[in-house]
């Protein structure tokens, strides 16, 4: 939560309050990467290297919650009683699915 004060005076009234540390974290991400590369000697001065990179091998979904703050990200509303009707609903589709790449390299 911001103080609305410039407690470092910087001139800029918008520091966090004093107490409250790794208050605007994000949500959790996963991600597992992997690359495999393997080279073959085709003459005395040439080389040929294959490689495939798998970019979120599990294929896990980075989804993210309604709203830009934490707010909504609470199961109540501010009265701390009233249900919030956006608590953990999905924000839009994950595009950020596995991808493979494949590449080769000719060295000399």
């Amino acid at each position: 939560a911001y103080s609305g004060l410039d407690v470092n005076g910087d001139k800029i009234p918008n520091d966090l309050q004093f107490g409250i540390r790794n208050g605007e974290r994000q949500t959790p991400n996963k991600v597992l990467d992997l690359r495999i590369v393997r080279a073959f000697r085709i003459a005395k001065h040439f080389e040929i290297e294959g490689s495939i990179d798998v970019f979120n091998v599990f294929n896990w979904a980075q989804q993210d919650v309604v709203g830009s703050n934490n707010a909504d990200k609470k199961a109540t509303n501010s009265d701390g009683i009233t249900p919030n009707p956006s608590f953990r609903q999905i924000q839009g589709k994950d595009f950020n699915t596995r991808e493979v790449q494949f590449g080769i390299r000719l060295r000399f």
